[in-house]
């Protein structure tokens, strides 16, 4: 607008200046003077005429300024509206899902805990029952002469269902100008008579009790290598006192009364092969020498020992050959046993970390542990 009126501004001055170099020379001044007023009023009205144009578009442009902010301020509270509408039904229905997922999982999990709980209470039950057997056997063999005691019983028991009274002796003198007794000796039958087969029962529990309770690989190692030491000297014994060919065989039997120390005493290197060829003396365990007793008692009847020991030793070593595989079942057991003595470890390890983790947890009362549980007509000790 401003040009428009400097514009004609700039034309007018034009015009005056073209009138008064055309004027004719006589004109006057007057006519001038009413040219140039003239031209003022056309500036002035022009000046005017833009200044109500300005005004008219300025209103108009807040006019219009006005109704568009108005209309977007209208289309916006519209949008915000149905957004508000959208997002709370999406909130409505993610919170369902979330409510009901939750839920489930959470009842599938409680359920897993109730049942992993009840399996556990039921393993802490037998661990408990089984505890209880293992003390009243610890306490049986609490000392040196209870030990040798019980194992001269099981070895007796084992005799007795095995041979008849006639084919056997206990506390005999089996060796000349000795008077040392043997526990059990076997009557082998031979030409003329008979002769004994010394049976003597150890329980070096020292030396394997210290091997079972060692912490570390060097304690072990060392517990270890003195029941090998025990073994080797009752053997030495054994033979010494008992063995005295042609009144017995040329070989007698260390008997071991329970499976776990028979299968650890198998498990030593070399130590049975050394018993057998250096001092004569084969080792049995519970498994094993009812076996070897029905050997000899089917195998040797009417043979005369005295002559043929070495055949009957042979035999003997055929016959435990047969039953090495009773020494590894009892070894495979024996790492049962072991495995699952550390899985109870960790299932008590777990139990306490999840009793600790809980402990932050309150307690209901049993009625209502057992209403939100699901538990009719028992207890929260009964999960």
């Amino acid at each position: 607008m401003e040009y428009l009126i400097f514009g004609v501004a700039c034309l007018a001055v034009i015009l005056l200046i073209v009138l008064i170099v055309r004027q004719p020379a006589g004109k006057s001044n007057s006519e001038l003077s009413a040219i140039r007023s003239r031209i003022d009023y056309l500036i002035s009205d022009s000046r005017e005429s833009a200044k109500l144009q300005r005004e008219e578009l300025s209103n108009a442009l807040a006019v219009g300024e006005r109704a568009t902010s108005d209309r977007v301020s209208k289309e916006l509270e519209g949008v915000r509206q149905v957004l508000d509408l959208r997002l709370g039904e999406i909130k409505g229905v993610v919170d369902e899902k979330l409510s009901k997922t939750l839920d489930e999982r959470l009842d599938s999990n409680f359920k897993q805990i109730a049942d992993s709980l009840s399996s556990l209470y039921g393993s802490l039950r037998e661990l408990n029952a089984l505890s209880g057997g293992i003390q009243d056997l610890s306490r049986t063999l609490s000392n040196v002469k209870a030990k040798g005691i019980w194992g001269e019983r099981q070895l007796g028991a084992i005799i007795e269902q095995t041979m008849a009274s006639s084919q056997y002796d206990t506390n005999v003198i089996t060796k000349a100008m000795s008077s040392d007794r043997v526990e059990f000796a076997i009557k082998i039958p031979c030409s003329g008579g008979f002769v004994y087969l010394p049976i003597d029962s150890k329980m070096p529990t020292e030396s394997y009790e210290r091997f079972c309770n060692a912490q570390d690989k060097a304690a072990e190692k060392e517990a270890l290598r003195q029941l090998e030491q025990r073994i080797k000297d009752e053997a030495k014994r054994i033979s010494s006192k008992y063995i005295d060919p042609p009144h017995t065989t040329d070989f007698a039997i260390m008997f071991l009364p329970t499976e776990s120390l028979y299968a650890q005493v198998l498990s030593i290197p070399g130590l049975a092969d050394w018993c057998q060829t250096s001092q004569k003396i084969m080792i049995a365990g519970p498994s094993t020498i009812t076996a070897l007793l029905n050997s000899l008692r089917v195998g040797f009847t009417n043979i005369a020992l005295n002559e043929k020991s070495a055949e009957v030793l042979r035999l003997l070593m055929a016959v435990k050959t047969q039953y090495v595989k009773f020494g590894e079942q009892i070894e495979s057991l024996q790492k049962r046993l072991s495995s699952a003595s550390q899985a109870a470890n960790e299932l008590r390890r777990r139990s306490d970390i999840i009793g600790e983790r809980m402990s932050s947890v309150s307690e209901l009362d049993d009625r209502e542990a057992s209403r939100i549980l699901g538990i009719i007509g028992g207890n929260a000790d009964d999960i």
